[in-house]
């Protein structure tokens, strides 16, 4: 339901029509001016293994964020391509499931090209990925592959991520955590363990048993490659970390504190004797407590800590979500539907924009939007 909301919120943010989503054959029916506005854009009639295929001129030229909307909604549209972790003996190894474009034999050249074409548009934002034929039988297929290091997998989620799949996003956020987690503390031995063989080959007083303990119990020699990130909890023992409320979100712990050094903070005076004033359309005072340099001196504290400066938006594309996600316009409906039991009312800036028979569902849909970027963050 959330991918498909996310998808007709995008239709209505362009001025079209939402789509017909079936729960049970979960899938979208698009409008007829929908369907020949993505062939205009350059999208395919009909099965595309039997089509030749190629990225259109205006995709190639376009800056890197419209590049990454592409790649973002490819991959979260295609079959496989998640995220994973498996136990190699003692390690835990991630990778990623390859996209695959099936196609004819007569047109596996220019299918290869077309996968070129992609893993060309993954390096430039950033990405490292490859491509290779892959005979299945009868099936000839081009698989791209991200190539599966830590930073790589990391890079491609937070640069691409997927576009309309929440469930790749949800079962990715917390396998990119333990990969960056595990990586600092990779980094952080490999510091240590640079320290302590420049004490050893530096004649220091301290003993080696010393040294060896500075270095997490490392092996020390005369050079320090990349340190292997042995000692970090594996990826079972992570998973204890998630969230049970939200999965996708994961305890991590504080690195380090630092004290910072402090900063020349100001106040000001107001034109009015009343030392009133608006901030965030809050009406606002100076503090009332006397100080020694007077009782003009000082603001309440807690707005500058608690508020967030705004600015405004625009109300329509809000309200086109609203009616989207099934909100009932308030015009269309009467008073007894209003005062039905189960009813919630919907207020858009003070005043009542509809109803929704489904207010949890709503509610769940416009946080999953507002928390992608969809929608304003103070919406």
């Amino acid at each position: 339901d959330s991918d498909a909301a996310a998808v007709n919120c995008d239709l209505v943010t362009l001025g079209f029509k939402p789509a017909d989503f079936s729960s049970s054959t979960k899938t979208m029916n698009l409008a007829a001016d929908v369907g020949a506005f993505l062939y205009v854009l350059g999208a395919y009639r009909g099965n595309k293994q039997h089509q030749t295929r190629t990225l259109p001129q205006w995709l190639c030229a376009s800056p890197s964020l419209v590049k990454r909307e592409f790649l973002a909604a490819l991959f979260g549209s295609a079959d496989g391509c998640h995220m994973s972790i498996i136990q190699d003996q003692s390690e835990w190894k991630a990778g990623m499931g390859p996209l695959k474009q099936s196609c004819t034999e007569e047109l596996l050249p220019l299918t290869e090209n077309y996968a070129g074409q992609i893993v060309a548009l993954l390096k430039n934002v950033g990405v490292s990925a490859s491509m290779s034929r892959c005979v299945d039988g009868n099936e000839l297929s081009i698989e791209i592959q991200i190539e599966p290091t830590a930073s790589n997998l990391v890079e491609f989620y937070e640069r691409v991520g997927y576009r309309y799949c929440a469930h790749k996003t949800r079962v990715s956020a917390a396998l990119v955590e333990y990969l960056k987690m595990r990586g600092y503390f990779s980094q952080q031995r490999t510091e240590r363990c640079t320290s302590a063989t420049g004490l050893l080959n530096g004649h220091n007083c301290m003993s080696k048993d010393v040294i060896a303990d500075m270095a997490s119990s490392v092996v020390i020699s005369d050079t320090v490659s990349a340190v292997r990130a042995d000692g970090f909890v594996g990826w079972d023992e992570f998973q204890k970390l998630q969230s049970a409320e939200s999965p996708a979100f994961v305890w991590c712990p504080i690195a380090s504190v630092k004290e910072i050094e402090p900063e020349e903070v100001y106040d000001f005076n107001t034109v009015s004797s009343n030392h009133s004033f608006f901030a965030n359309s809050v009406v606002s005072h100076n503090c009332p407590a006397d100080t020694p340099e007077g009782e003009l001196c000082g603001l309440v504290k807690n707005l500058a800590l608690m508020t967030h400066i705004t600015t405004d938006d625009e109300e329509d594309p809000i309200r086109r979500v609203a009616f989207a996600l099934g909100v009932e316009d308030a015009s269309l409906i009467t008073g007894a539907e209003l005062h039905a039991p189960g009813t919630h009312i919907v207020f858009l800036n003070g005043l009542i924009l509809g109803i929704t028979r489904s207010a949890l569902r709503f509610v769940r849909q416009f946080r999953i939007l507002r928390r992608s970027g969809r929608i304003p963050a103070f919406v």
